[in-house]
């Protein structure tokens, strides 16, 4: 029997293919792609189990790991799980980008119970990441130069750090 945590991934997976199907006219993807429906509670069923049966991943290639709007919502433990579970597969000159929130400089998010601890800092996330092997870490906010293609209206607000992002490569 399926887990609801892997019944609502299985369920986003199919609503982001249908977008993708539907209003961006399934766009041919540039490399391999492999979506994984995964309960990060699981302990049988790991990104490491769900990628070796992808038949086109290969373990020992280089892979870009994308985690868009997904580290905030698993807490403490399993967002530690997830970097570790990412770090385990990812071969050497891998790429990582994570979209999460720090909380640590938010103060709606200090008095929200659990922001803190389901949120991920800065300085939380370059010491887990150095620790499974990740280098050369950069961090943006959604608003931040690089990442406003002109559009961000700085003159009116800051740079976010609810909408940030890290892009970390496997050494």
């Amino acid at each position: 029997m399926a887990s609801a945590a892997a019944e609502e991934s299985a369920t986003v997976n199919a609503a982001r293919a249908k977008v993708f199907a539907d209003f961006l006219h399934a766009p041919t993807a540039h490399c391999e792609v492999s979506s994984v429906d995964l309960d990060f509670l699981s302990e049988d069923k790991t990104l490491a189990t769900e990628l070796s049966s992808q038949p086109k991943f290969d373990a020992t290639k280089p892979s870009l790991f994308l985690a868009e709007g997904l580290i905030m919502y698993l807490g403490a433990a399993v967002k530690l799980k997830l970097l570790k579970d990412v770090s385990a597969v990812a071969a050497p000159e891998s790429v990582f980008v994570l979209n999460f929130m720090d909380p640590s400089e938010s103060e709606t998010a200090k008095k929200t119970p659990g922001a803190i601890e389901g949120g991920l800092s800065v300085d939380e996330a370059r010491r887990e990441m150095g620790t499974h092997g990740w280098t050369n870490l950069e961090f943006y906010r959604f608003g931040d130069e690089k990442l406003s293609f002109g559009r961000f209206p700085t003159e009116k607000f800051k740079p976010s750090p609810s909408f940030s992002f890290f892009i970390a490569t496997k050494a």
